[in-house]
């Protein structure tokens, strides 16, 4: 089966997988699942050969690949990024694989057999280091095929072909704003500093856009989860709200609106990120306060 027949019965499959006036949103995995079969039937030929060479082709790798694929669309917080610096595209292939699993196959499918896939107008196509680079520890390779080479397409300078390379990995707030628009998410902005940390009052907005249905990507500091630090703070991480703030003791998901009111609460936030649905990223039980010095704003898509 070709490129083209994969595309064209993809769209075949589901017309409404066309991004909407408001939405790029389709969570009917009836195509997802018809992409996956295709895709076994096309990896059983004696002449498959992908683009990528992270792994061997033997029949266990594919195995695991076509297993890790189905995981994602079921249970897309699976996405791990392992110890790289990839947070940043693994929020927005979860958040892809959550909101139209189709296109995330499509992508992944396309990805591995020809190195190269739109997503509407987000184009990626990694280099052939990235292609070819060793598997990171812990790192599926479903992953690094999408995650590392979102990363390698949108970087102009530096190749990311290694799990060391922190610098090449690190997404900025715009760059992440642009792949969901590029990707066909209709109303995307952001609400973040790179230097300055943002108010109570932000988290608040971020909590109140996440109970509105929206996508909320978290700007943060991991050091968070390891206070107290006594060195200077900068953002490192991005997590996607998947549950409710709460606040106060008992928690509790009513609470005041007004920052000042409620600002030395303790609270509960809990996010995807690192392969798990619903991490706790304030463990040390931290007032909204002091949080607010490891928190650096959100994206959000809707």
């Amino acid at each position: 089966m070709s490129k083209l027949q994969i595309s064209e019965s993809f769209k075949s499959t589901n017309s409404t997988l066309t991004p909407s006036a408001t939405r790029i949103i389709n969570r009917d995995l009836t195509s997802a699942k018809l992409l996956i079969s295709q895709f076994v039937k096309l990896s059983s030929a004696t002449n498959f050969k992908p683009a990528f060479s992270v792994e061997n082709n033997s029949k266990g790798t594919m195995t695991k690949i076509i297993k890790h694929l189905r995981d994602r669309i079921n249970e897309p917080w699976r996405i791990y990024q392992a110890g790289t610096s990839l947070c940043g595209p693994a929020v927005f292939f979860y958040c892809l694989a959550k909101d139209c699993p189709a296109l995330y196959v499509k992508s992944v499918i396309e990805l591995y057999m020809y190195g190269e896939t739109k997503i509407n107008d987000l184009h990626i196509k990694p280099s052939s280091s990235c292609k070819k680079a060793r598997l990171p520890d812990e790192m599926n390779s479903i992953d690094w095929v999408t995650l590392a080479s979102l990363t390698d397409s949108s970087n102009a300078l530096y190749n990311y072909d290694s799990d060391a390379d922190k610098f090449a990995g690190i997404t900025l707030p715009g760059r992440l704003e642009s792949w969901f628009k590029a990707a066909g998410y209709k109303h995307v902005s952001q609400h973040t500093n790179l230097f300055f940390d943002k108010s109570v009052d932000n988290l608040l907005k971020a909590n109140n856009a996440f109970k509105a249905g929206k996508n909320v990507c978290l700007f943060l500091s991991a050091k968070s989860r390891y206070v107290p630090m006594t060195i200077s703070l900068t953002p490192n991480h991005w997590a996607v709200m998947s549950r409710s703030l709460k606040v106060g003791n008992p928690r509790s998901i009513n609470f005041s609106s007004n920052a000042d009111e409620i600002k030395n609460e303790e609270f509960d936030l809990q996010v995807f990120t690192w392969g798990k649905e619903a991490e706790k990223m304030n463990p040390k039980k931290l007032s909204l306060h002091e949080f607010s010095d490891y928190y650096f704003g959100y994206v959000v898509t809707s």
